[in-house]
């Protein structure tokens, strides 16, 4: 069965440095550890990631698999997507909306089909949200606890 988990968290930084460190695509071992291999493969002009190669360990398997970035940077929302070709096939997207001068609001969106070709074997619906719950509360504590939030 495949689905989508769709998850919100406060963070207690400023919305526009979330999103900048959020779209720092080549950072994500830092604060996903099942990441751990990440390698950027072409970059936009702007110097954001374009397409990134990724190895991971999920659910106990080492997945291969590349991601697709694009970004809006006005509305502060960076989205992903497998490439048709890829074996495993999901995408999700992250958006920041400012919560106050100091404080913003993290919606992380994952969508993953149900044949066997996602990343996270489509597990019960409950298994997905905690899933999207460990990668925002990775993503928070990683940004509020390391000060990684640029300028």
């Amino acid at each position: 069965m495949g689905g989508s988990t769709k998850v919100n968290v406060t963070i207690a930084v400023a919305a526009p440095a979330a999103y900048d460190a959020f779209c720092r695509v080549e950072r994500i071992p830092e604060w996903l550890p099942h990441v751990q291999v990440l390698e950027v493969v072409r970059r936009y002009p702007s110097g954001l990631a374009e397409l990134a190669r990724f190895e991971a360990t999920v659910e106990g398997t080492r997945r291969a698999y590349a991601l697709h970035y694009v970004y809006d940077v006005a509305g502060m929302r960076v989205a992903w997507k497998t490439p048709a070709e890829e074996p495993l096939l999901f995408r999700g997207d992250a958006q920041l909306v400012a919560r106050g001068p100091a404080r913003s609001e993290l919606t992380y969106t994952f969508f993953e089909r149900g044949d066997g070709t996602s990343l996270h074997h489509a597990g019960p619906a409950p298994e997905r949200l905690a899933y999207g719950q460990r990668v925002a509360a990775a993503f928070k504590a990683w940004l509020e606890t390391t000060g990684a939030a640029p300028g």
